[in-house]
């Protein structure tokens, strides 16, 4: 009896769970054909050349959002920089890199001395963020925007999903041949 109760619990746990993920999905995809609102108040992490948020001009823009508590997400940084580097619209397209961290202290000492990354990164207040975006808070490690005219196309990550990868391509061809 005792076993079936926690075998019940587990299952129920995992039920939320799934439930939960999924209405995330289903609240972040409900943002395309939107804008992104832009920090007003934020900082450089790293020591790069940086640009004000408001001064990026390219009507195409990826937009990059991450933890900077995950060690994962810090480490696909150099596999942007080899998405970038090969993306066939770099010259029209602006990246930007936001992240947020429950210790910024740690997340500058690790730009510092343990990454290398040539875009600059802004740090963020993940509340005021995701509340101005109307983003579920829970459990988003990262998430990555296509951006044209300010107004969302679509949401996926392109470093890792080669249907992302190239629905953001054909995304940015149409609008450019357009």
């Amino acid at each position: 009896m005792r076993y079936r109760i926690l075998y019940i619990v587990i299952i129920l746990t995992v039920f939320q769970s799934c439930s939960n993920r999924d209405s995330n999905e289903h609240r972040i995809k409900q943002r395309i054909g939107e804008g992104i609102y832009f920090p007003e108040d934020y900082s450089v992490i790293n020591d790069t050349i940086t640009i004000d948020l408001i001064d990026y001009n390219n009507p195409v823009q990826i937009i990059h959002l991450f933890n900077g508590d995950c060690g994962f997400c810090k480490g696909s940084l150099k596999k942007w920089e080899d998405y970038i580097e090969n993306f066939i619209f770099k010259e029209n397209t602006d990246f930007i890199f936001l992240v947020y961290t429950s210790n910024e202290e740690f997340l500058r000492d690790d730009f510092l001395t343990k990454i290398s990354f040539k875009q600059p990164v802004y740090l963020i207040d993940k509340d005021v963020f995701f509340r101005q975006n109307e983003l579920p808070d829970q459990n988003i490690s990262s998430l990555t925007f296509l951006l044209i005219d300010n107004t969302i196309k679509g949401i996926g990550n392109p470093i890792y999903d080669n249907e992302c990868k190239y629905f953001f391509v054909e995304v940015v061809l149409s609008y450019l041949d357009g």
